[in-house]
């Protein structure tokens, strides 16, 4: 698992319903979460955390899913932008 940012990793690591979520998306692979956001990649996928919070990857390596790329985390927002699944999304893990 790798992600888009250091700050981005100190944030998912500082909380255990994070870390659980992480768990699930790498033992699922590559079938996990829900298509979206594509304005932080094609091929993005996201999966709330809470009702509010979510996290965004995107699955990669070689089989497919042998690696994940966490790209943000997200609050849900009814100003969230076209392509971000109703999330405002912070790659440095500040949703």
């Amino acid at each position: 698992m790798t992600y888009e940012t250091p700050k981005l990793k100190e944030a998912c690591e500082a909380d255990q319903n994070i870390l659980n979520k992480l768990t699930i998306i790498k033992t699922d692979a590559p079938t996990y979460g829900t298509p979206g956001p594509t304005n932080l990649h094609a091929q993005a996928k996201h999966a709330h955390i809470t009702n509010q919070t979510g996290v965004a990857w995107v699955y990669g390596g070689t089989p497919i899913g042998s690696d994940q790329l966490i790209l943000a985390l997200g609050r849900k927002s009814d100003r969230a932008g076209n392509g971000s699944s109703g999330y405002i999304w912070d790659k440095n893990g500040n949703p």
